[in-house]
Parts: C-alpha cells; structure tokens; sequence
C-alpha cells in the first residue's frame, strides 16, 4: 500500500446548500477511508473574492447633539479611494438628523471630514457598534468628537482587507457541515497575498510544516477564515491538492524494509560461507 495519496477537491462539487467558504468533502478511497492520517496542503487554485467592505464592517454610529443614527456602506465591494469618500459623504448628508452638510476628502491616506456648521453641542462618530467599518476608515474601535468643524482618520485608511487566507480543516460526519464550536479547528495553511481584487491566485505550498492530523478520517470539513476564525466571505469556487500520509505506514514501510534488508543479508552470509566450505575442502 502506498503510505502517500493525493486527493483533488473541487469546490463546485460540494453537496447543495452548502457554502463555498465551509463545506464537508466526503473521502471515498478506501485506502485512506477511516485511516490516521496526515494532511498537507500542496497547492490552492482561486481568484483573490473577498471584498473589503462586508456585511461585519461596514456600519458606524453618527452623533449629532444626542441624536444617533446608523450609517452602513455598501457590501460586497472593495471600493478606490473615490468611491468610498463619495459614498461616506452621500450618505452622511442624506441622513444627518440635523441636515448639516459634510464633505469627506483625502490627504496622506487619510480620509478628512469637515462639517458646515460650528456646533457648540458634541459631534462624533461611534466606531464601538456591532459590525464597525473603524479599521477600514482609519480609526480605533472607539468614539471620536469633531474639534472645530473637523476630524481626521487617526491611521492610515486600509482599503487591501484581509491579506492571508486561513485554510482550516476539520474531521466531519454526516452530509451537513458540524458544529465544531468546542474543537479548535485545524490550520493547514496560511495563504498571504497582495493582489487586488478579481485576480488569479496560484498558491504552491513549500513549507512541510503546516499539516493536520486526522483520526479516523471519513469526511473532511473545510473552512476558509481570517487569522481569528471567522469565516471569510470568499465568493469564486476553488480547487486544492491535498497529500494524505497515513499514520503508521510508513513506519511499517521501514520496517518491512529493514526486515527484507536483513533477510538478504543473512542468504549471502550463508552463501559465503557455503562457497567458503568448498574452497577448503
């Protein structure tokens, strides 16, 4: 038996209904079918999907002298720096309580929001809420006051997301993917990339270090996440290789090996010493 097998997943086969960022492939070799095993990522084939902007980031709180309200950008984009001042501006004159007019421009990375009117009552915007857009704006999770009609971005606006994909795999059972709240799920390879939105992404892995174990393998749930867990909203289906090693084969291998190495060595001991019994007779 062979101690290495690959296995091909196609991400547009997975059962109905499921997600492409967290579904259960079903092993049907029965070589590696209910086995120990060791699992490495050789290669991961795809197109860079995920927005930046999301339905997780994309909300912040507008204050205006006690008056709150909630302001979300659109999902499912990954907007330049044009569209995004556009829409904060658009959507902060359409829903200011006060009607007060803003303008959103951008310096140095930095998005600047100015104010038409000189309030004497507090203005802010509160990046605290479910769902924050904070770190794509260039803020901290916290709340921040205009001072003199103005406030600026504290860091930096990212606009690149997330810039590695987290592959996590999971023993699963069953046709529908488990809840492995209470298990740590299985990192086996952290994919970086620096390309923009809609490109081609080839990954092929050199780095042995970066592998699952599997006890009893059977199905396999598979899971693209960022550094901490969270599902990412990868949208383009993708194609992997993994490589299977069996626990234990290969020992076994080695051993067998030695054996056989040992029984050969015996017979040409006793076949020299058998020629040698005739050179003395």
């Amino acid at each position: 038996m062979n101690t290495h097998k690959l296995i091909y997943i196609n991400s547009v086969d997975r059962k109905a209904g499921q997600n492409i960022n967290d579904f259960v492939y079903h092993v049907t070799d029965q070589e590696i079918l209910n086995k120990d095993v060791d699992l490495y990522l050789v290669n991961f084939v795809s197109k860079i999907c995920i927005p930046v902007i999301t339905s997780a980031n994309n909300t912040f709180v507008l204050n205006e002298n006690g008056t709150i309200v909630s302001i979300s950008l659109t999902t499912d984009q990954s907007p330049d720096w044009i569209t995004l001042g556009t829409e904060l501006q658009t959507k902060l004159n359409f829903y200011s309580p006060n009607h007060y007019t803003y303008a959103v421009t951008e310096d140095s990375a930095k998005l600047h929001f100015l104010i038409s009117v000189n309030s004497a009552n507090p203005i802010s915007f509160d990046f605290t809420c479910l769902n924050s857009v904070y770190k794509i704006l260039g803020f901290e999770q916290a709340i921040y006051s205009f001072v003199l009609q103005s406030l600026e971005s504290t860091k930096l606006v990212d606009l690149g997301g997330d810039y590695a994909l987290f592959i996590r795999i999971k023993n699963g059972t069953g046709d529908d993917v488990v809840d492995f709240a209470n298990v740590l799920p299985h990192t086996l390879c952290i994919i970086p990339y620096l390309a923009s939105y809609g490109s081609s992404l080839f990954f092929q892995n050199i780095d042995s270090d970066y592998n699952a174990k599997i006890d009893t393998l059977n199905s396999l749930e598979i899971q693209i996440t960022d550094f901490y867990g969270n599902l990412l909203p990868f949208n383009y289906d993708y194609f992997i290789t993994l490589k299977v090693t069996i626990i234990g084969e290969e020992l076994n291998d080695l051993l067998k090996l030695n054996y056989l190495t040992d029984q050969v060595s015996e017979g040409f001991k006793h076949l020299y010493k058998k020629k040698n019994s005739y050179l003395f007779k």
